[in-house]
């Protein structure tokens, strides 16, 4: 298209920003939310094909004057309910991914988070868990499905609620003995996209039955012989559309990877393919004089957002909460209470300093208690430092007063 060979272009002669106009809305008048889309999406596409770009800031601009385009621009960057543009959206509000402890964690906007540990499946205390099946629904075929009918007993089998596996991909049934609450059986498929389209399909079924929580092995890694890197890759595409449909319950989904090794290739794979964790294309939005900008630093993400109507303000503060949500946690120190409430000045400025502007460290020493607050990727790390540099002052003082008694 027109604008995919002027992104060509500019990467060609090694530019590093460029400004579109509202393409055919003029004489030609194409419909403003269609361009666009188009616009969007040609620019979410040549991120992924070209992540080394030198384009960094594009922009698109509409004329002040020009209310109507300004309006269904504004609609299509930041309306809350617009289905036809959730893919775009996730551009705005991407995810980020890190791994802690042992977890591969993704948050999403509308408070959608996804985690991928490893794990028993059968095990799993989320709502429901999800088994992929052959046709014949044979349980004592895969070992996913021989280990959830071993561990949930034969009601299993006989507690099929609604669907039809041929019609709708997958069935639900009763939980026999696992302690989550229901299983769905999905039709195992055999390419990347098929996955996508089942994965979302469940999603959506497991929000309905107003489930909070799920939890899915890795699919397709066993029998079908899918890659780890391209079932990782589709489980993502995947939460993301599900997370831009504006679920009302499912929030917490979970992936049980069978070995260890699997969590870094499921980590990595994601990591590679998650525009969220490159810079953003699309940094710039011009409408009317109004700028949507998004910043990305290293793992901070800093929006400086000012908005036309309050209607558009709400719906952007409320996409922006969900997200801080997910994104930020709090550890609390609290012991040794008396070595915290009796910390010197200087003492508390470095303590207060080892967040390193990442994370937010505040010491109250009339309570004997220092919050984190941040990343939980820096919440630990600062967690971790502050305990070792307590216990150190916790040493020197016992140092000192056995001094004082040999003395």
């Amino acid at each position: 298209t027109f604008v995919e060979n002027c992104l060509k272009q500019a990467d060609k002669s090694g530019f590093k920003s460029m400004a579109f106009p509202a393409l055919g809305t003029g004489n030609l008048r194409f419909p403003a939310d269609e361009v666009g889309k188009l616009i969007f999406q040609c620019i979410q596409n040549f991120g992924k094909k070209r992540p080394k770009t030198s384009l960094k800031d594009i922009a698109l601009v509409v004329f002040p004057s020009d209310i109507t385009n300004i309006k269904a621009f504004t609609a299509l960057f930041v309306g809350p309910t617009v289905p036809s543009t959730s893919k775009i959206r996730s551009a705005t509000l991407s995810s980020n991914i890190f791994m802690d402890h042992g977890m591969c964690r993704c948050t999403f906007p509308n408070s959608v988070v996804l985690e991928m540990i490893v794990g028993d499946i059968t095990k799993e205390t989320t709502d429901v868990i999800v088994n992929s099946v052959r046709s014949d629904l044979n349980l004592n075929q895969g070992n996913v499905s021989k280990a959830i009918l071993t561990a949930g007993g034969i009601s299993i089998k006989q507690g099929y609620v609604g669907n039809d596996l041929k019609k709708d991909g997958f069935v639900v049934t009763n939980a026999g003995n696992l302690p989550c609450k229901m299983v769905i059986h999905m039709a195992a498929q055999n390419k990347r996209k098929e996955w996508e389209d089942m994965i979302v399909r469940v999603l959506h079924q497991a929000d309905q039955l107003k489930c909070e929580s799920i939890s899915f092995p890795a699919l397709g890694t066993g029998g079908k012989g899918l890659s780890p890197k391209k079932i990782a890759q589709a489980i993502y595409s995947s939460c993301t559309e599900f997370a831009n449909s504006h679920p009302v319950c499912l929030k917490k989904i979970r992936v049980v990877l069978f070995k260890k090794t699997m969590l870094t290739e499921f980590y990595q794979a994601i990591k590679d393919y998650s525009p969220g964790q490159q810079e953003s294309r699309f940094s710039r939005f011009l409408v009317g004089g109004t700028l949507f900008r998004e910043r990305s630093r290293q793992n901070n993400l800093v929006f400086n957002i000012t908005i036309d109507s309050e209607m558009n303000f709400k719906a952007v503060v409320r996409d922006l909460e969900g997200f801080v949500k997910n994104e930020l946690t709090e550890k609390e120190i609290n012991s040794p209470g008396e070595i915290i409430s009796k910390l010197l000045d200087v003492q508390v400025a470095q303590i207060e300093e080892m967040g390193q502007g990442k994370a937010m460290v505040s010491v109250s020493r009339k309570k004997g208690v220092i919050k984190v607050c941040g990343t939980l990727r820096e919440v630990l790390d600062t967690y971790d430092n502050i305990l070792n540099y307590l216990h150190n002052i916790e040493r020197a003082s016992e140092t000192f007063i056995k001094l004082n008694d040999t003395l």
